[in-house]
C-alpha cells in the first residue's frame, strides 16, 4: 500500500516536537529532517492552524490536539491500563515507586506508575523517557529484544561498548541494575516483560536508595519479587 509521504513528513515532525520540553526551531526540525526550513515552516504553520503544534517566538511545541491523542491512548489503550493495574497491586506494600516503561527504538518511556508520593526523589513521571543504553529498563529492554544477539553484538549494533557488560551481567542476574541514572544515589532494578498478545516489549522497574559500600542490601530481592509480581501480573491481566 502506497504511503501518504506529505503525511509521514507532519507525523515526522510532530516526533521532533514530542521530545523537547523547550521546542524546536524550524531550522533545527529541517536540518534534523534533511528538509530545507522553508518546507519545515509550512509544515509546521498547517500543524499550528490545526492546534497540534504551537508556536512561541521561534520555537514550536506539541499543540493541544496533538496531546488530546496521547491522552486519548493513555487511557483507552489495554496495554497502559494492564500495565497500571499490575503496579498498583504490586507497589501495595512497597514504600517506593513501581513504574512500567515500554520500549521505543531509541529509548524507553514511562507509561504508568504506582507510588508516586512514597517519598522517592527519583523524579520521573508518566511520559518520561530514558536512554536505552543509561538506563535499567533500557537495558532490560534490550536483552529481551536482542536474545538472539551475544552482548558484544548488542554493544556494537547501538554504536555503544558499555552496554556489553551491563547486557551480560543482567542476562546473568535476569534483571538490569543500573546506579544514579536519574537521581545520585539511587539504584534502579528493571525486569523485562514481552507481552506478545499486546504486542508489547518493555520493563517493570522499581527505584530505592543506594547503601554505602560493602553494606549488606536486604531490599532487593523484595524489589525483585514485587517486580516479579508486577510482571506476573500484566501477563495474566
Amino acid at each position: 500500500m502506497a504511503e501518504v509521504s506529505s503525511f509521514i513528513k507532519g507525523l515526522d515532525i510532530l516526533r521532533q516536537l514530542a521530545p523537547e520540553p523547550e521546542g524546536k526551531t524550524a531550522a533545527e526540525i529541517g536540518e534534523t529532517l534533511g528538509i530545507p526550513r522553508t518546507t519545515a515552516i509550512r509544515f509546521l504553520n498547517t500543524l499550528c492552524r490545526h492546534n497540534y503544534a504551537t508556536k512561541q517566538g521561534s520555537a514550536y511545541f506539541l499543540g493541544p490536539a496533538a496531546l488530546t491523542i496521547s491522552l486519548n491512548y493513555m487511557q483507552r489503550s489495554d496495554l497502559v491500563r494492564s500495565a497500571t493495574e499490575a503496579c498498583q497491586i504490586a507497589a501495595r506494600d512497597m514504600a517506593m515507586p513501581i513504574s512500567f516503561f515500554i520500549a521505543g527504538e531509541d529509548g524507553v518511556v514511562m507509561l504508568a506508575r504506582a507510588n508516586e508520593t512514597a517519598g522517592n526523589l527519583y523524579d520521573l513521571s508518566v511520559g518520561s523517557k530514558l536512554n536505552l543504553a543509561s538506563s535499567a529498563a533500557g537495558v532490560a529492554v534490550l536483552m529481551e529484544r536482542h536474545r538472539d544477539l551475544s552482548p558484544a553484538g548488542i554493544a556494537e549494533r547501538y554504536g555503544d561498548p558499555r552496554l556489553e557488560s551491563k547486557i551480560a551481567a543482567a542476562r546473568d542476574q535476569g534483571y538490569a541494575v543500573s546506579q544514579d541514572e536519574v537521581t545520585v544515589g539511587y539504584t534502579a532494578l528493571a525486569l523485562p516483560v514481552r507481552s506478545d498478545n499486546r504486542r508489547g516489549l518493555g520493563a517493570f522497574h522499581a527505584v530505592y536508595r543506594t547503601l554505602p559500600a560493602g553494606d549488606p542490601d536486604p531490599s532487593r530481592d523484595d524489589i525483585l519479587a514485587a517486580l516479579q509480581r508486577a510482571r506476573d501480573l500484566f501477563l495474566a491481566l
